[in-house]
C-alpha cells in the first residue's frame, strides 16, 4: 500500500505511463476493495496531487481531467476546503486565449460538475450565485465561435436550471449566445441550445411582464409565439411567387441575421436549415425539459397547417430552379412540422380532446399526398417515395393514441387510414406491365409484323418491375404496424368491423406468407423487427377482439408455435409470453378459493367463547360436540340430519374424574332423549335450537369447565372445534389417573376422528335401543320368576 502511495505521489513528474495508471486506478480499478484507513490516505493523496497540477499552468489541464474523477468522490469537507481554489484555476483556464478547445471543454465541465455539487452546500451556494455567475456568463460571452462547444451551453443550461435568479438578470447576454445557434449545421450545438432557449424561458418566467393588450400571455406561449412567428416568416421567403399561403402577421419575432441571397441555393439551404433548427427549438419549448409549461394551441396548429398546406402538387410542374429546388426541401420541412405535431401531443395530451378532429385531417392529408405519386416515378433509394414523411406520420398517430387513447376520435376516421395502413404493412411484389395496343384494324401483313416485332423486343421482359431492395420499405412497415397496434389496443372495440376484418386477415395472411416455406422475399423475412411487429400486431388482435367477429385462437396458437423456431431470441421470448396469454384464454383458471366470508355479528361472541373451550382432565369421552357449521351449502336432509348433538353433564365438577366409559355412555344416551328440534333458517342456512332445556345444559356446561379451567391444571390442551373439512369429526382425548407425584392430571391428544354419517348414527343408536331393550326384559323376566317362587 505505501509503494502505491508514493507511486501517485510521485507522478508529478512527466510520466504518461503512471498518469494513465491513476486515470486506470480511478475508472476502472475503482472497485478493488482497500482498507478504510487506506482509502483515506488514497483520497488525500490524490487530493494532494491535483492540487500540484492545478498550480502550475503546464499541467493544470491534467489536474482538471483528474479532478473530474475524482469530484464524485470527494467528502463535503474536502469540497468546503478546496472548491475556491479548484474553480478560480477553472475560471483562469477560460480566460487564457491561448487555450485550445479541448481544455476549455474540461473547464466548463468541472465548472459545471462544481456548480451541481454546491447547490447543497448553502454558503458556497451564495458565493457562486453572488460571485461566479456573471463572471462565468460574461468568459462564455467572450470566447470566439470555434471555441463554442457543447460544454459551454451545457454550462449555461446548469447554471439556468440551477440559479434562475442571477441568470434571469443575465438574460440579454445568455440569448445572444443561444440565438445564433438557429443557423447552425451541427444538430448536437442545435438541440443543445433549444434546451437552453427553454431554460431561459423558466428563469426568466418570475420578470415575465405581460402587455396591456396581451394580458393572457405567459413567458411560455410568448416564447412560443416568437418562434412561430420567425417560421411565418421563413415560409413566406420560401414559398413566395411560387404558391398562395395564408397569410401570417409576423410583427412579434425573433432577431435573427438575414440570410444572404448571393447565391440562389445557399439561399435556400439556409432558409431549410432555419426552418428546421426553428421547428426543434419549438419542439424542445412544448415539452417543457421537464418543467410546468403552458401553450396557445391556436397558434401552434396555425403553423403547422400553413407548413403542411404546400404539397408537391401545389408547386407546379414548371421547369424552374426554384421549384427543383422546393421539391428536394419540401419533404424535410414536413418532418420537421411532424416533430413539432409529436412534440405538442407528448407535452399537452388530453389537453388537446378538443383538437382531436383536426389533429387526425393533418396526419390523413399527409399520407395522401404521399401516396399519389405517378408509377413512372421512382426514388434514387429504390424505396416508396416520401418514406420519411410517411415514417413521422405514422409515429405522430402512435403518440396521439398513446397518450390520449379511447379518446383519440380515430373511429370516425378509421376509413380515411385503412388504406394508407395497408398500402405499407403489405410488401411489394415484382409485377409484369402488359401493354395492349389496338389491333383490330391492322391488315394480316401488319399483325404478323407486329407479332414478330413483339418477340424481338422481349416486350414482357422490359415491362417486368421488380423490387429492387427488399429492405428498403422496411422503416415505413415497423411504423405502421406500430401504429396498427396503438389503434386495436385504444380503439379496437368502436372500430368499424369492415376496417378490423380487413385488418387482421392481412396480418394472418402476412405470418403465414412469412413462415411457411416460400420462395419469395420479403421484408418480414429479412427484417426481424418487421417480423417481431407483426407478431405483437396478432397479439392485439387476439387480446383486444371485436364483438361482432369471432377471436382468432386457433390462428394464432399455430402462427405462435411456427414462430418459436425463429433465429431472433426477442422473437421466441415474445411468442413465449403470447403463448402463455393464449393459453389463459383458451383454459381459464378456476375461480379462487380466498373467497370474502360474511361473519354474522351476532355469533361472533359464541364462536369466541366456543373457541376457548378447555377439555376437562381425565375425560374419555368418545364424542366432543361440535358445531357443525361447515355444512351450510348442503343439502335441506342432510343439514337436518347433522344436527349438533349436546351432551348433558349432571355430575358436579369434583366428581367429573370418576367417570367411566361406561357412564359416559349412560350420559349420551340419556343426551339423546333430550336432543332438542332445530329448525333450518331458509335466509341464511343455519341451524337454530328452540329448546330451552338444551340452552340451559350448555350455559351450564360451559360455566363449569370455565371454572375447571381456571385451576392448576398440569397440560390441559384448548381444542380448536373449527371445522376442518366437508365431514363432521370431533377430536378424542384419552387421560390417564392424576399423577402421584404431582397430583395433576395429565391428557394426552390424540388423532382426528371422522364421526359417522346420520344415517349410520341413526342405525346404531337403534340397535343399542334393542340391545336395552332386550337386557331390561330378562331383567324384569327374572324379577317375576323370583317374586313368584318366594311368594310359594
Amino acid at each position: 500500500m505505501a509503494e502505491i502511495l508514493n507511486l501517485i505521489s510521485t507522478s508529478s513528474q512527466n510520466n504518461e505511463e503512471r498518469y494513465k495508471f491513476i486515470l486506470d486506478l480511478l475508472v476502472s480499478k475503482s472497485d478493488v476493495p482497500f482498507d478504510k484507513e487506506e482509502i483515506n490516505a488514497i483520497q488525500d493523496t490524490l487530493l494532494s496531487l491535483i492540487n500540484n497540477q492545478l498550480n502550475h499552468a503546464a499541467t493544470r489541464h491534467d489536474g482538471l481531467k483528474l479532478l473530474l474523477k475524482t469530484l464524485p468522490r470527494c467528502s463535503k469537507d474536502s469540497l468546503i476546503k478546496y472548491a475556491t481554489l479548484w474553480m478560480k484555476k477553472a475560471l483562469q483556464t477560460l480566460e487564457s486565449a491561448q487555450n485550445d478547445t479541448i481544455q476549455v471543454k474540461s473547464a466548463c465541465e468541472l465548472i459545471a460538475r462544481l456548480a451541481i455539487l454546491f447547490k447543497d452546500i448553502p454558503e458556497l451556494q451564495k458565493q457562486l450565485s453572488m460571485q461566479y455567475v456573471k463572471q462565468l456568463i460574461g468568459h462564455v460571452y467572450g470566447l470566439s465561435e470555434e471555441k463554442r462547444s457543447g460544454a459551454i451551453f451545457y454550462l449555461i443550461a446548469v447554471l439556468l436550471y440551477h440559479y434562475p435568479e442571477p441568470c434571469d438578470k443575465l438574460q440579454v447576454t445568455i440569448r445572444k449566445l443561444i440565438l445564433p445557434l438557429m443557423d447552425s449545421p451541427l444538430n448536437n450545438l442545435v438541440s443543445i441550445g433549444a434546451k437552453c432557449f427553454a431554460l431561459l424561458t423558466f428563469a426568466t418566467e418570475r420578470s415575465f411582464q405581460t402587455q396591456p393588450n396581451k394580458a393572457h400571455l405567459t413567458a411560455w406561449t410568448h416564447s412560443q409565439i416568437l418562434i412561430c412567428n420567425s417560421l411565418h416568416e421563413t415560409m413566406d421567403a420560401l414559398f413566395s411567387g411560387i404558391t398562395e399561403i395564408e397569410y401570417a402577421d409576423t410583427s412579434d419575432k425573433l432577431t435573427l441575421p438575414a440570410i444572404s441571397q448571393s447565391d440562389i441555393m445557399v439561399h435556400y439551404l439556409g432558409l431549410e436549415r432555419r426552418f428546421n433548427n426553428l421547428c426543434i427549438f419549438l419542439s424542445t419549448t412544448l415539452r417543457g425539459c421537464g418543467l410546468k409549461n403552458s401553450v396557445s394551441p391556436g397558434n401552434i396548429l396555425k403553423i403547422l397547417s400553413r407548413g403542411l398546406f404546400v404539397t408537391p402538387a401545389g408547386l407546379g410542374n414548371e421547369n424552374a430552379f426554384r421549384k427543383q429546388i422546393l421539391h428536394l426541401i419540401l419533404p424535410n420541412l414536413h418532418t420537421s412540422l411532424l416533430n413539432v405535431l409529436d412534440a405538442l401531443i407528448s407535452g399537452f395530451g388530453k389537453e388537446l380532446i378538443p383538437y382531436a378532429q383536426t389533429i387526425l385531417q393533418l396526419l390523413q392529408q399527409i399520407l395522401t399526398w404521399t401516396e399519389k405519386v405517378a408509377e413512372n416515378f421512382t426514388t434514387l433509394d429504390g424505396c416508396r417515395p416520401y418514406k420519411n414523411v410517411r415514417v413521422q406520420a405514422y409515429t405522430s398517430l402512435s403518440t396521439w393514441l398513446t397518450h390520449v387513447a379511447a379518446l383519440s376520435g380515430f373511429e370516425s376516421l378509421c376509413d380515411e387510414f385503412l388504406a394508407h395502413i395497408v398500402r405499407d404493412i403489405v410488401p411489394e411484389k415484382d409485377r409484369v406491365v402488359l401493354s395492349v395496343q389496338k389491333t383490330h384494324n391492322m391488315s394480316k401483313r401488319a399483325l404478323k409484323r407486329h407479332r414478330e416485332n413483339q418477340y424481338d423486343n422481349n416486350l414482357s421482359q422490359s415491362n417486368l418491375v421488380t423490387v429492387s431492395n427488399p429492405l428498403s420499405n422496411a422503416e415505413s412497415a415497423q411504423e405502421a404496424l406500430i401504429a396498427l397496434q396503438n389503434i386495436i389496443l385504444h380503439t379496437g372495440c368502436r372500430l368499424k368491423l369492415s376496417f378490423y376484418e380487413t385488418l387482421q386477415n392481412i396480418v394472418v395472411a402476412l405470418l403465414y406468407d412469412c413462415y411457411l416455406e416460400t420462395s419469395e422475399q420479403t421484408f418480414y423475412r429479412l427484417d426481424s423487427s418487421c417480423r417481431l411487429q407483426l407478431l405483437k400486431a396478432l397479439k392485439m388482435f387476439q387480446l383486444n377482439p371485436h364483438p361482432s367477429t369471432p377471436p382468432l385462437t386457433q390462428h394464432c396458437l399455430e402462427i405462435f408455435q411456427m414462430a418459436q423456431s425463429d433465429n431472433d431470441r426477442s422473437i421466441i421470448e415474445e411468442v413465449k409470453v403470447c403463448l402463455t396469454e393464449v393459453e389463459k384464454i383458451v383454459h381459464p383458471g378456476a375461480p379462487t378459493l380466498r373467497l370474502p366470508i360474511e361473519v354474522d355479528e351476532s355469533r361472533t361472541e359464541d364462536e369466541e367463547t366456543n373457541d376457548n373451550i378447555v377439555v376437562p382432565p381425565n375425560i374419555s369421552s368418545d364424542v366432543i360436540p361440535v358445531n357443525s357449521m361447515h355444512n351450510i351449502g348442503n343439502s335441506t336432509e342432510e343439514s337436518l340430519a347433522a344436527s349438533t348433538t349436546i351432551m348433558s353433564v349432571d355430575k358436579p365438577v369434583e366428581d367429573i374424574t370418576d367417570i367411566t366409559s361406561q357412564g359416559q355412555s349412560n350420559s349420551i344416551a340419556k343426551s339423546d332423549a333430550e336432543k332438542s328440534t332445530c329448525e333450518l333458517n331458509d335466509n341464511n342456512d343455519s341451524k337454530i335450537c328452540t329448546s330451552s332445556t338444551s340452552e340451559t345444559v350448555i350455559d351450564g356446561t360451559l360455566l363449569q369447565l370455565k371454572d375447571l379451567s381456571n385451576t392448576e391444571v398440569g397440560d390441559s390442551e384448548t381444542l380448536d372445534i373449527s371445522p376442518r373439512n366437508q365431514d363432521d369429526f370431533s377430536i378424542v382425548t384419552t387421560g390417564k389417573d392424576f399423577d402421584t407425584e404431582t397430583g395433576e392430571p395429565s391428557i394426552k391428544r390424540q388423532g382426528i376422528e371422522v364421526i359417522p354419517s346420520s344415517a349410520t348414527d341413526n342405525k346404531d343408536n337403534k340397535h343399542l335401543e334393542n340391545e336395552r331393550d332386550s337386557d331390561d326384559d330378562i331383567t324384569m323376566l327374572e324379577l317375576f320368576c323370583d317374586t313368584i317362587q318366594d311368594d310359594k
